[in-house]
């Protein structure tokens, strides 16, 4: 008889310990949420942000990285690959060439975008941070910029980079006007009259224009300025012109298309 009071009172104790620690159903705060898990948050993947997803960074990708495309690199949403080819993807500007007293020229050029990388990042309010990590851009052929003597320009492995901290540039999620301006940094090799490519390196800004965007499958871009200097340096004087000539491209009109 002891030995049968014995083990219904262990019988009792072990159900009653084993109901306590599996419920998270009665806590006296109001957060009781009865899945199991411990965390609070009801999904019951016990990672305590309330997706499900169980990774614990609340944008429901589940690589836990906080940028919502799922690859796990925290990167944000990087589309590699143009859509059509530079014909479609063509950006114009306006290059200027002021020599001073030895004369100055206009030129309109037409950038056909190659390749490159554009990214979006999810912030979680609404709102993203989108970033060109690069633009590769068609070479500009010879063309003759009139100073007080005529000299041919053309530029080689054109490709504008960013410069500056990552997603500087703000957007709504669903795409629309861009908040904020982007550094760049212009390099290529700039030929004169033929002669041997010059490597340059200028500094230079990205102008506000129109993000479309549709998470993991593509994102474009839509510039509509001509009065924003996008590149202004001045090139040392070299054997074709004897003075600094000071280089601006100014504006900058067109679109972009990326997919991944």
């Amino acid at each position: 008889m002891k030995k049968l009071w014995l083990l219904g009172l262990v019988t009792s104790l072990s159900i009653s310990v084993a109901t306590g620690c599996s419920s998270d159903s009665d806590d006296t705060s109001g957060n009781e949420t009865g899945d199991g898990d411990g965390d609070g948050d009801g999904d019951g993947d016990g990672d305590g942000d309330g997706d499900g997803d169980g990774d614990g960074d609340g944008d429901g990708d589940g690589d836990g990285d906080g940028d919502g495309d799922g690859d796990g690199d925290g990167d944000g949403d990087c589309f590699p690959m143009i859509v059509g080819d530079a014909a479609a993807n063509t950006l114009s500007t306006t290059a200027t060439a002021d020599a001073g007293i030895v004369g100055n020229c206009e030129l309109d050029f037409s950038l056909g975008v190659t390749g490159g990388e554009l990214c979006v990042v999810d912030n979680g309010d609404d709102t993203a941070g989108f970033m060109i990590v690069d633009l590769e851009l068609e070479d500009v052929p010879p063309t003759v910029c009139a100073l007080l003597v005529s000299v041919e320009l053309a530029i080689q492995n054109f490709v504008l980079s960013n410069s500056g901290p990552d997603f500087q540039v703000q957007i709504p999620l669903a795409g629309g006007a861009m908040t904020g301006i982007q550094m760049i940094q212009a390099t290529g090799d700039l030929i004169v009259d033929g002669g041997a490519p010059a490597p340059f390196d200028f500094p230079g800004l990205l102008p506000e224009g129109t993000v479309t965007y549709v998470p993991n499958v593509s994102v474009g871009v839509t510039w509509n300025d001509t009065t924003s200097e996008v590149v202004n340096e001045v090139i040392p004087a070299g054997d074709s012109v004897p003075v600094d000539v000071t280089f601006k491209l100014t504006g900058l009109e067109g679109s972009i298309n990326f997919e991944k």
